[in-house]
């Protein structure tokens, strides 16, 4: 065998090698990538906010003024992760004394239901009082080729659940991500608070949109 035979021979075997590890510890890999992917620049940047200060003396009376809205919304929260309702993580070890007195000293619903299965339409049901099927935003929004990878790892990561399926055509039919949110001419619970003269601070996650019409700041916060 010549020489460069067995230099091609050896780069090929290197490449086999290279594939074969990489098919392997494929699901690392992508982790790895999604982990350290250059953020987009509405990530990377922290807005200046204008807060609003109060007066040191109120004008008016508490039992006279309208009352303070703070509303806590985290994904995947189950009945039995708060203290409040005689649960807690890890069966009480963790408590939530600061969201439990939230709950006894405000309102507290105790029936209700997500209106969606994913978290950005269910999110945008509560901003607007409406099922995602009457907004039009009934998907979470995606990143191109997100879908993909998410169906090509889902199987290592949770063997014990049934294959993921992917829709390509469906996924195709969506406009891009950067026009992917909750429509502009829905009004936002903020929006409504706006109008009766309520100042709105909106802190962390959002995933309603992107652009200047559709994040946090265009829809009344």
């Amino acid at each position: 065998m010549k020489r460069w035979q067995k230099i091609v021979c050896g780069v090929l075997g290197l490449v086999m090698v290279a594939g074969a590890a990489a098919y392997i510890f494929r699901t690392d890999l992508i982790l790895w990538g999604v982990k350290n992917r250059d953020l987009p620049e509405i990530a990377a940047k922290t807005p200046e906010i204008d807060w609003q200060q109060g007066p040191q003396i109120a004008d008016v009376p508490i039992g006279e003024r309208p009352p303070n809205v703070v509303l806590i919304l985290a994904d995947d929260l189950g009945i039995n992760d708060i203290s409040t309702y005689g649960g807690g993580v890890a069966n009480g070890l963790v408590p939530t004394p600061n969201i439990d007195r939230i709950a006894a000293e405000g309102v507290n619903f105790t029936q209700g239901y997500a209106g969606n299965a994913t978290c950005s339409p269910s999110r945008a049901m509560l901003m607007t009082g409406r099922y995602a099927t009457s907004t039009g935003f009934e998907f979470t929004p995606t990143p191109a080729g997100m879908g993909r990878v998410v169906n090509s790892v889902s199987g290592d990561i949770r063997p014990d659940l049934p294959s993921g399926e992917f829709d390509s055509e469906s996924t195709d039919m969506r406009p891009p991500y950067e026009e992917q949110g909750l429509p502009t001419e829905e009004v936002t619970v903020a929006e409504m608070l706006t109008g009766n003269g309520y100042h709105n601070i909106h802190i962390g996650k959002w995933h309603l949109g992107v652009s200047e019409e559709m994040d946090a700041l265009g829809q009344g916060f």
